[in-house]
């Protein structure tokens, strides 16, 4: 839960949470035609219910190439947010009810949450989200876990957009997102690709691969 959640208004049962994704997929291995969804997820709402397709699926978009995700994202952003300050009204057995809906926050793999944030990818310079970590290119961009740096701010965020020609800091621009949440807090890492499709994998793969037989890790049949 992040900072901008703490709102004891909001924190009401007749309010509803949002949490916002968007992922990109190939239609077909033939041609570079992609599609992009918007998904926005009800927090309030147990998972069989929050995620039924007709509860989640926003907006999309089909193209050749890339999209400018601002043109995407902008337009929804705007309706959530006039959706938090007036709200939608009804008429419910206790009589007439008004819904307000707030964006908690946003989840995104590694390549949508570079473009959501417009900055540099993770195998670029300064391309963690979190903090202000170079990296070291060794083939691939390394992160030294051994070292520290400081933690990205928003105000540090914003700064670096609005001098974004030297791609300063790993910012490339101003992010769609940075009139409607916390872009440090409100879009934490991605535990499915970092943690089970991430770390977890590359460990059963060095637990299991019989190259790895005369190390004192690998799993042994009994």
């Amino acid at each position: 839960m992040t900072k901008l959640q703490h709102n004891t208004e909001f924190l009401c049962q007749e309010h509803l949470g949002v949490i916002i994704n968007t992922d990109g997929v190939p239609l077909f291995k033939s041609s570079q035609t992609s599609l992009w969804q918007v998904y926005l997820e009800i927090g309030n709402y147990p998972p069989a219910i929050r995620f039924r397709m007709e509860n989640t699926i926003c907006g999309f978009w089909v193209g050749q190439s890339k999209p400018k995700l601002e043109l995407i994202l902008t337009p929804i952003l705007k309706e959530i947010d006039r959706l938090n300050i007036l709200g939608f009204s009804f008429d419910s057995p206790e009589g007439m009810k008004t819904v307000r809906i707030k964006l908690l926050f946003g989840v995104f793999d590694l390549v949508a949450k570079a473009k959501v944030l417009n900055m540099h990818q993770f195998n670029g310079n300064c391309g963690c989200p979190t903090c202000l970590h170079p990296g070291e290119h060794q083939g691939s961009r390394v992160y030294d876990p051994n070292t520290s740096y400081p933690i990205r701010t928003v105000e540090g965020i914003e700064e670096a957009g609005r001098r974004a020609v030297a791609h300063k800091q790993g910012i490339k621009g101003e992010s769609p997102l940075h009139n409607y949440m916390h872009l440090v807090n409100g879009v934490p890492p991605d535990y499915m690709h970092c943690v089970l499709e991430g770390v977890t994998k590359a460990m059963l793969k060095l637990w299991a691969n019989p190259s790895q037989k005369q190390t004192i890790f690998y799993s042994k049949r009994s």
